[in-house]
């Protein structure tokens, strides 16, 4: 039983904050999402923001992952993405390291007027 506890502390987390890309606001309620693509075996798993825009995934295994976040009003994001469609990059973890992202998320547009 000690041994269980002992391992469960020295997890592997991905933690961070989702803030708005325009003013660095926090986000509350976005939508962080989680899915393990090499190393540790998990199915998919997401969480919702705090009122100060953190989120955090405790106990996780070692491995790649990939990170995503969304928010109405807001454009998807993948971690590590260059542009606004381009592919994310993974966040490899040590069995008993931590990674704290920084998502900042885009506003979405959008065009009003008259047609005459």
């Amino acid at each position: 039983m000690l041994t269980l506890a002992a391992s469960a502390l020295e997890a592997a987390a991905i933690k961070g904050v989702v803030v708005d890309n325009l003013t660095g606001r926090p986000l509350a309620r976005a939508v962080v999402a989680l899915e393990a693509i090499q190393g540790a075996r998990m199915s998919p798993s997401q969480t919702r923001t705090g009122r100060n825009g953190e989120f955090s995934f405790p106990s996780l295994g070692a491995g790649l992952y990939l990170v995503s976040a969304h928010r109405e009003g807001f454009a998807r994001l993948r971690y590590g993405q260059k542009s606004w469609d381009g592919a994310g990059a993974p966040v490899a973890l040590e069995a008993d390291g931590a990674q704290v992202l920084n998502l900042r998320l885009r506003r979405l547009g959008a065009i009003t007027g008259t047609v005459l």
